[in-house]
């Protein structure tokens, strides 16, 4: 059995302005990419 947690921050000078713009767009596709990983980690 798995159990998988994720977190991402955003750091530097404009953090605060860009952050919550470009976050959502770098981490979108966490759910799936991680999910391919976690199946193919059970394959092996």
């Amino acid at each position: 059995m798995w159990e998988y947690e994720h977190s991402a921050e955003t750091t530097g000078p404009a953090a605060d302005t860009l952050g919550p713009e470009i976050g959502p767009q770098i981490t979108a596709d966490f759910p799936e990419v991680v999910a391919g990983l976690i199946k193919h980690a059970d394959q092996a």
